[in-house]
């Protein structure tokens, strides 16, 4: 007995999705650097966390409970050593401590900081967006210009 077709007009008996003009994925040297890249970068990451919570590539800190956080920083900052310090640089929770830290004295800064830190945020992370979609998220171009012009 012939053995039945289940998906019709599939060339595969079995009933596998066969795609005929499915090109196998290429790897090319700018994969495989950026591969390597984007592991280092993220190598650099994890190390920077230890770094900062560890007395990894420097001395052990006290602090005082009487210290403010740029001291804090200031003292954490002083006793790496220069390895340390290209880590520290690296440290996620270290930095974006910093880039959403606003002080709550009003005499000490304009607030009107706030509005354009806002401002330019928005704007890196359309331009990240937008160039995501430009050099690879989006392989039909004119797909990409009409999702670009609803914004």
């Amino acid at each position: 007995m012939a053995e039945q077709n289940p998906i019709p007009g599939s060339p595969n008996p079995k009933g596998a999705i066969h795609f005929p003009n499915k090109e196998p994925a290429k790897v090319t040297t700018g994969h495989v650097f950026g591969f390597i890249g984007f592991g280092l970068f993220c190598m650099c990451f994890i190390i920077g966390l230890f770094v900062e919570y560890t007395s990894l590539f420097g001395t052990q800190l006290n602090y005082t409970p009487d210290m403010s956080d740029a001291q804090k920083d200031k003292a954490l900052v002083n006793s790496k050593g220069l390895l340390g310090k290209i880590f520290l640089s690296f440290s996620p929770s270290r930095n974006l401590k910093k880039m959403f830290y606003s002080p709550q004295k009003d005499d000490d800064y304009l607030t009107v900081l706030n509005g354009i830190r806002v401002i330019s945020m928005y704007f890196v992370i359309l331009g990240h967006a937008a160039g995501i979609m430009v050099n690879g998220g989006a392989t039909n171009i004119v797909d990409t210009f009409s999702i670009i012009s609803t914004w």
